[in-house]
């Protein structure tokens, strides 16, 4: 029996690198996966401070994320059911940043939400294009406000996600997103494994190995697969 299996015009590779601020767990949590109706989620979650409180808040929110996504629930709704249980759960003061950006592999179409998540960054062959947000974090407020925006991406772009501790640097050491633009052009690399491991290098060594919180950089790899006539 023959099988066909659903062609994508666009493929994705991805990969992370991650420092702990402590040597134990960290509060940055993240996930990549290729969920339906082809597409392909990139998600990264940093919980409110560092070690085993940041890195529960985080892992709740990525495991939430992904079986909300998994059962066919929308982004938006999936987003809102995460922010309620998170506030439901703890009488303390729990939240997490929710960095998601979900790509169309029929179209290349990239969607960016962020709650509360630092800027995000896409290598394009001659510039650095820069995509940011202001929304606050899930698990604050009873009610969420979710922004979106959507950027056509080109084969051969790379997207590269961050947590705050890459770019929230004390006494602006890093000068924040500027100095991290150019450390994405110092990197000739169309590997995502290698971009994620260098660029993680390089801010390490700008603020001289002085972490003041988990630091995560995940790498998504977009190309277009050459047409077969099947």
């Amino acid at each position: 029996m023959t099988k066909f299996k659903e062609a994508y015009k666009y493929g994705i590779v991805a990969a992370s690198a991650n420092i702990p601020k402590i040597d134990s767990l960290s509060g940055d949590q993240y996930s990549l996966m290729e969920i339906s109706n082809g597409q392909y989620l990139l998600a990264l979650s940093d919980g409110m401070g560092s070690g085993l409180a940041a890195y529960n808040e985080s892992k709740a929110t990525i495991e939430l994320l992904e079986q909300f996504i998994e059962s066919g629930f929308e982004k938006e709704v999936a987003i809102r059911m995460i922010n309620s249980v998170l506030i439901l759960k703890s009488a303390e003061e729990t939240f997490s940043t929710m960095d998601m950006t979900i790509i169309d592999m029929h179209t290349g179409i990239a969607e960016f939400i962020k709650m509360g998540a630092a800027t995000t960054f896409i290598k394009r062959k001659d510039y650095v294009e820069v995509v940011g947000a202001n929304s606050l974090p899930v698990g604050i407020l009873s009610k969420v406000d979710i922004e979106t925006q959507k950027i056509q991406l080109k084969d051969g772009d790379m997207l590269i996600m961050v947590s705050d501790g890459i770019l929230d640097v004390e006494e602006d050491k890093f000068n924040q997103e500027s100095t991290f633009v150019n450390l994405i052009g110092e990197v000739d690399s169309n590997n995502p494994k290698h971009m994620a491991d260098s660029l993680l290098e390089k801010s390490r060594n700008l603020i001289c190995g002085e972490i003041d919180d988990d630091m995560t950089i995940i790498v998504g790899r977009i190309w277009e697969k050459p047409y077969k006539n099947l």
